[in-house]
């Protein structure tokens, strides 16, 4: 949750429900009696309104005792035990320094005793005691006066939320529940409760925990109000199709259909906000782990891993109990749908809401990970076994959790693409229905995408790309703590991951190709032979994006050395057409070209080597016949710069174009040279590119 939604929600609930709680009965006040200056013991102090046992001293209590100074101005004083009892006006405001030596100026008892002071707080039996030493009238009236102050900010936070001025919806919402903390202070000291007054102390002085105490309170409040609501909408829906009036019936299922949302936003936001606070201890924990191995204290780093573990279980259940909550609800309208439409939507909705809470789950703990990941090997290096062994069974247990959620999200990423093929299909069908072409050959775009996508899922194209990905991650965070040397392997193993990621890039996007191809087949069959002009030009969207993966595997100098070749064989040959070296692509092989393709009397020549060697051939080349033989898995083709004949495995093949010498190069029919090896050859006219099929499997 955002800081701002954060905001508004707790004011929102402040809004709502502060007014109606009160944590403390109101039994007939008391008052201690108020101890004579005399007869306070040394060490006390005497701050505001306040009479401080120095051993009872909290940040709660100063806090407290320094806002009734300003609003008493009665400064602060000591009671010393160096100087015989003495009590002292301690000029240094709040240095509380001062009270180990008292700089400021004696005060006599009957100074002193002529102050006001309400609140006494002490050491009793080892425990702190907070007592009113005012009249029981006096509190009484000071109590009504707050909660009249309380109500009035409850009131203004409600105009301020309605007004959407989410600033000043805030600070009245720590206002409101100051006051109410406040009030509850001295309720507890009413009822001689002092370890309540104790706590509603720590929340004043804690603005935080203030409003986390005020919060919980406030949400229970409003739950109860949001059911109330949706069980009022029911039993109004019901009374209404009991009647057979079915305009209220639409009326009120629209109503309760608002009422579930806001029920299930309201729940949703209390356990994003514990999930966020769970996460947050989590990495808390892992950072003082991590520093008490670094410190070389292992039985504080074992507690701290007990915790850690414990809040790690917490956050399974707050993010269990979030997703359940969501796909709770979404099942519910599942099985109230009526449509073929709707029903492939909502499971489409639940399939995403699960992968959206894996994916989340899964940055998690690799974040935790990482982090127990530094205190492992710190644990290593100062030779803290059992706690390393501890540490390593907890990093192989995220380790599988993480193997699990990935596998989860594969099928729950195919569950929703085929929710989603399913429901743009029916779309199709209800396009076509209506006479609507066009809609129903643009929706062809979609489909072959969501169709292409669930073949790249099956041939685990998309599982090998976040797997490349990760590991780039993960090497690009060790270059940033390696040395010199280190950083030099670390980047040539970053160069190598980068190049198969853009294969497995360039191979999903082939698979997104072959099916528009596939696809427009069909389409030819349906409307004999009329093609879909969607689908043409995804085809040739996939074609450009596969050159562009090409084009990225040269360097700015390799396509400058490129350039000035394509010059120099339309020098040597003005007829020629030289073609991009990124518009010769294949699936699964990644051939870079000294020397770019090109065109000759309408075939297409290639640098004989680099291609061959790219698909496994080795090549050969004989100086005194200027010939070259190419070899591959039993199969041998032989050809001669000028020769109109080949020989495929000793076998003559007459060739349309000869091989040749163009720029220092050998350059050899494309077609016949890869038929020969076993390979396919095709043209594609509109983006002037060369796709050569089959070769080495992943």
């Amino acid at each position: 949750m955002t800081k701002k939604r954060s905001s508004k929600f707790v004011a929102l609930l402040l809004a709502l429900s502060l007014c109606s709680s009160g944590l403390f009965a109101a039994p007939k006040a008391t008052a201690a009696e108020r101890p004579t200056a005399s007869k306070v013991a040394s060490g006390h102090l005497l701050i505001g309104t306040y009479l401080i046992q120095k051993e009872a001293l909290t940040k709660p209590v100063l806090d407290a005792a320094k806002s009734s100074s300003d609003q008493s101005d009665q400064g602060m004083f000591y009671k010393s035990e160096f100087a015989a009892g003495t009590w002292f006006n301690i000029k240094n405001g709040f240095d509380l320094s001062a009270i180990l030596n008292p700089s400021g100026s004696p005060v006599t008892n009957a100074e002193i005793d002529k102050l006001k002071v309400t609140i006494w707080v002490r050491m009793e039996s080892g425990k702190q005691k907070i007592e009113w030493l005012e009249t029981p009238v006096e509190l009484d009236r000071q109590i009504a006066e707050l909660k009249e102050l309380q109500s009035k900010a409850e009131e203004d936070n409600k105009k301020a939320v309605e007004a959407k001025d989410d600033t000043l919806a805030l600070q009245l919402s720590i206002k409101a529940a100051s006051l109410k903390a406040q009030v509850d202070f001295l309720q507890a000291l009413k009822a001689g409760d002092s370890d309540g007054a104790a706590e509603e102390l720590d929340k004043l002085a804690n603005p935080e925990k203030l409003l986390e105490s005020a919060v919980k309170g406030a949400q229970a409040d409003l739950q109860k109000k949001l059911e109330a609501d949706l069980a009022q909408v029911e039993a109004e829906l019901q009374a209404a199709k009991n009647s057979g009036d079915l305009a209220a019936v639409k009326k009120l299922l629209a109503q309760r259909q608002k009422a579930e949302d806001d029920l299930l936003a309201f729940k949703k936001a209390v356990l994003a906000t514990e999930l966020e606070k769970a996460i947050a201890g989590s990495m808390q924990l892992a950072q003082d782990l991590n520093e008490a191995i670094n410190t070389s204290q292992s039985k504080r780093a074992k507690e701290l891993l007990e915790k850690l573990d414990e809040v790690d279980k917490t956050t399974k259940l707050f993010q269990h109990a979030l997703l359940t909550l969501q796909v709770t609800a979404l099942e519910k309208r599942l099985r109230e749908a009526s449509s073929a439409e709707e029903i492939e939507t909502l499971k489409g909705k639940i399939a995403e809401v699960k992968e959206a809470s894996l994916a989340e789950e899964k940055k998690q703990l690799q974040a935790e990970s990482k982090l127990i990941e530094v205190g492992f090997q710190s644990a290593e290096k100062l030779a803290q076994k059992e706690l390393a062994a501890l540490l390593l069974a907890k990093l192989n247990t995220m380790a599988a959790r993480v193997q699990e959620i990935q596998t989860a999200r594969k099928e729950g990423r195919v569950t929703a693409l085929h929710a989603q093929v399913a429901r743009i299909k029916a779309e199709i069908a209800a396009a076509k229905a209506k006479g609507a072409a066009e809609l129903a050959d643009q929706l062809l775009i979609p489909l072959v995408q969501a169709e292409a996508e669930l073949t790249a899922e099956e041939q685990a194209l998309v599982d090998l790309i976040f797997q490349i990905e990760e590991a780039k991650l993960k090497l690009i965070d060790k270059l940033k703590r390696a040395t010199s040397e280190e950083a030099v392997l670390l980047n040539q193993e970053l160069t190598v991951l980068e190049g198969k990621l853009l294969g497995a890039q360039k191979e999903k996007l082939f698979v997104e190709k072959e099916r528009a191809e596939q696809k427009q087949k069909e389409v030819q069959l349906e409307t004999g032979g009329v093609k879909s002009a969607s689908l043409q030009e995804l085809h040739k969207e996939a074609i450009q994006r596969i050159q562009q993966i090409e084009k990225q595997k040269y360097t700015p100098e390799e396509l400058e050395l490129l350039q000035s070749l394509q010059k120099q064989i339309q020098s040597e040959q003005p007829k020629a057409t030289v073609l991009p070296v990124d518009h010769l692509i294949a699936k699964r092989v990644d051939i870079k070209f000294m020397m770019p393709p090109l065109i000759l009397e309408d075939r297409t020549l290639i640098h004989i080597r680099p291609i061959s060697e790219s698909f496994g051939s080795a090549v050969k080349w004989n100086q005194e016949e200027q010939s070259v033989t190419i070899t591959k898995e039993g199969t041998t083709v032989y050809c001669k710069i000028g020769a109109k004949t080949a020989l495929v495995d000793g076998r003559e093949v007459k060739l349309d174009t000869p091989p040749r010498l163009i720029a220092g190069r050998t350059v050899v029919p494309l077609r016949f040279v890869m038929e020969a090896l076993g390979l396919d050859v095709a043209w594609d006219g509109p983006t002037q590119t060369v796709e050569i099929k089959g070769g080495i499997s992943r």
